[in-house]
């Protein structure tokens, strides 16, 4: 618990290099290949804030991510960590106020992003923005050290900040340490025995607080996870098949939903096997 989240999850990629970290659709990556990624991104932050403002990245700086889901999410949130930095969850679905807002209360230098979504931030003229998908990969990732940085953030520190919907109609955001993380982390780990050969699923948008659970309990044990597509989130059917695909395990309901879930497979008897290797 005096270690950060992200150190948790190097631990893992010494254990288990070539074991398969993130799936989503028809996209694998490893433990190595997700760390060496980051890793380079890390560096790519810190060099861009330095140019950005003349000043060294300092541990609690918020940093927006606002990503479509997929590796380059999970890429982003790790990258922004191991800076030292603190990520903030965007949904590029958003409307315009509340990007605002956010990006006004956190004070952000910078936005990580992809070439797509760029166009939600055509009226900010004081941030950058990093785009991480394939088409700027020679940029940030070109010729960056892809060896672990140093440690530029402690347990303490923040982790990241979710902005929920406040009394006034406007986002709040809520500080989350890396120790307050790794408190909860190592509670469901521990309670459901979670173990590198268990297969985990990722159904929930990231910007709601259990994603990180979802997340980080996969990449602290040396599991797999696969992370479901925006389509796939509500659709039960696609759930289950997801689900009997993969072989998963774990999936994080909250209980309104688990009940519908459950009500849907016993009217749709025939998805029962799909979803027998899952532990409710």
């Amino acid at each position: 618990r005096d270690r950060t989240v992200y150190e948790l999850f190097e631990e893992q990629v010494l254990k288990n290099p070539d074991a398969i970290a993130i799936v989503f659709e028809d996209q694998e990556v490893t433990y190595k290949e997700l760390n060496e990624r980051s890793n380079q991104l890390a560096r790519y932050i810190r060099k861009q804030y330095r140019r950005a403002t003349n000043q060294e990245l300092k541990p609690d700086t918020l940093i927006p991510l606002c990503l479509e889901r997929g590796i380059d999410m999970v890429i982003g949130i790790l990258g922004v960590m191991k800076s030292g930095g603190v990520y903030v969850p965007m949904d590029p679905d958003y409307p315009a106020d509340r990007l605002k807002h956010i990006l006004s209360n956190t004070n952000a230098k910078l936005v990580i992003t992809q070439n797509h979504i760029e166009y939600r931030f055509k009226e900010v003229t004081d941030i950058l923005l990093i785009s991480i998908n394939e088409q700027n990969s020679q940029t940030v990732y070109q010729g960056k050290k892809a060896t672990n940085l140093s440690q530029y953030s402690q347990a303490t520190d923040l982790a990241y900040v979710i902005y929920t919907s406040g009394a006034t109609g406007l986002p709040k955001g809520a500080l989350i340490s890396n120790y307050q993380v790794i408190i909860k982390l190592q509670s469901i780990v521990e309670t459901f025995n979670i173990k590198p050969e268990n297969v985990l699923g990722s159904r929930i948008n990231y910007i709601f607080d259990p994603f990180l659970r979802e997340l980080f309990i996969g990449l602290i044990t040396g599991a797999k996870l696969v992370l479901f597509s925006k389509k796939e989130l509500i659709d039960f059917y696609e759930i289950s098949n997801k689900v009997y695909k993969y072989k998963i395990n774990y999936l994080i309901f909250v209980a309104s939903q688990l009940d519908l879930f459950v009500d849907y497979l016993l009217t749709n008897s025939s998805m029962l096997d799909k979803v027998k290797s899952l532990s409710f």
